[in-house]
């Protein structure tokens, strides 16, 4: 790999997969070309191992299965849904033939049918298969890497007022009520309060957590904890003295009908509430914290999100409270 100088460039031979091939670097110096050169071929020194030939098919199939094994069953079904849209429109064998353009193109043509959110789910699953590849030593590189994400206006989420919510409360009984009044006061989504049993409640330091059961896993795999506010407490030492004392959850799942999307929708018909779902009291939680001037951050970690830029949905609620922040701040008079 000896440096060779023309000029104010400088060329060498390396072997990639046992071919010869030459690089020519620009540098004003033999060390600064040195450092080039260590550098690049420190960069391709992963990528010149022999790769293995996989067929498209085959491999889609194995990452379906690392997905099934890895990964949450509503995680694996929207991969295994997108890959298979994906083979059924890309005509191509070999992995290795695979192109950015041929993503670019099924990028295009399903924007046709379905919204960008959903197109750039797919784009998601599609980049984390192909990064796969390459850890799996099939791809140099990833076909993916340069696709972007379809550009898309973000709505502030739907979230219930407080008028709405003592409708829906009025409206509500039961399991229905129970779990509307876990959601408001913890933010947990709905297979989270699903699986809360009554041994993830700490009345004695006041918190409540998500743990993974043997067949419930957390989203994200997390555990996590939040503090109960004395409406919540008062409401959950009244329900336990009420509940069978053999039931370990705090919704017995017996109750629970397989249709509680359907019911939930239903309840809030009943209420008079537009655009609403079970997931809208997730938003509401975390709406009315940031409305009541708590940060972001401090929401971020309640709700469990693995970055802050997912918190950022509920910014907007926060700008009445950007002016009284800065109204606080005193340093004594200032001569003008």
């Amino acid at each position: 790999m000896k440096l060779e100088k023309r000029g104010n460039k400088w060329s060498f031979r390396y072997s990639d997969n046992g071919e010869q091939k030459r690089k020519t670097i620009e540098a004003y110096t033999f060390k600064d070309a040195q450092r080039l050169q260590v550098e690049f071929l420190s960069s391709i020194k992963g990528k010149s191992s022999k790769l293995i030939d996989v067929k498209l098919q085959a491999f889609i199939k194995e990452y379906l299965s690392y997905s099934e094994t890895n990964k949450r069953p509503r995680s694996y079904r929207i991969d295994k849904y997108a890959l298979t849209n994906l083979f059924d429109y890309i005509k191509v064998a070999n992995i290795k033939d695979f192109t950015p353009r041929h993503i670019e193109e099924y990028k295009t043509e399903r924007a046709k049918k379905i919204k960008p959110v959903s197109v750039n789910r797919e784009i998601q699953t599609i980049k984390a298969m192909f990064n796969k590849a390459v850890e799996w030593k099939y791809l140099s590189e990833s076909p993916a890497k340069s696709v972007k994400y379809i550009k898309q206006s973000v709505k502030p989420p739907r979230f219930l007022s407080k008028e709405e919510i003592k409708a829906l409360l009025e409206a509500a009984s039961g399991y229905q009520k129970d779990m509307i009044m876990i959601a408001l006061y913890t933010g947990f989504r709905i297979s989270e309060v699903l699986n809360l049993q009554w041994s993830d409640v700490d009345f004695t330091k006041n918190l409540i957590s998500v743990n993974p059961k043997h067949d419930f896993t957390p989203k994200d795999y997390e555990f996590r904890a939040i503090p109960i506010n004395a409406q919540l407490k008062a409401y959950l030492l009244k329900l336990k003295l009420s509940e069978a004392k053999d039931s370990d959850y705090i919704v017995p799942k017996t109750i629970i009908p397989n249709t509680i999307w359907v019911a939930f929708n239903k309840l809030f018909k009943k209420a008079g509430i537009k655009t609403a779902s079970f997931h809208t009291l997730r938003h509401t939680f975390a709406s009315h914290l940031v409305i009541s001037g708590i940060s972001l951050y401090t929401v971020s970690q309640l709700l469990g999100h693995s970055k802050i830029e997912t918190t950022m949905i509920y910014a907007h609620l926060s700008k009445d409270h950007l002016k009284h922040s800065v109204d606080i701040l005193n340093f004594g008079q200032v001569l003008v």
